[in-house]
């Protein structure tokens, strides 16, 4: 765990659409009881952008330390193409 992430780097998000709340809930996993929500996905994740800064800046300020942004290996049905792209710098998004 470090004391500061590197801006650059991010975390995971996972996105959930809530038929109860009528909206995207997003869950932060790194970050403890990091969760928010939004009435569109691009408002969720913008609101989990806002969320992460607030979870660090709490956590800083009562003196604890932060847990890294966590690094997932994919798994491709095609894996040459998978590490072509990876190799040329292409996303992996359709």
């Amino acid at each position: 765990m470090s004391k500061r992430p590197d801006k650059n780097k991010r975390y995971s998000m996972i996105i959930e659409w809530s038929d109860e709340d009528d909206a995207y809930i997003v869950t932060v996993p790194e970050l403890p009881g990091c969760r928010t929500h939004g009435n569109s996905y691009e408002e969720a994740v913008q609101q989990a952008q806002y969320a992460v800064e607030g979870w660090i800046d709490a956590a800083l300020a009562d003196g604890q330390s932060i847990p890294p942004p966590s690094v997932f290996t994919y798994w491709s049905p095609f894996p040459e193409a998978t590490e072509a792209a990876i190799q040329q710098g292409s996303s992996l998004k359709g």
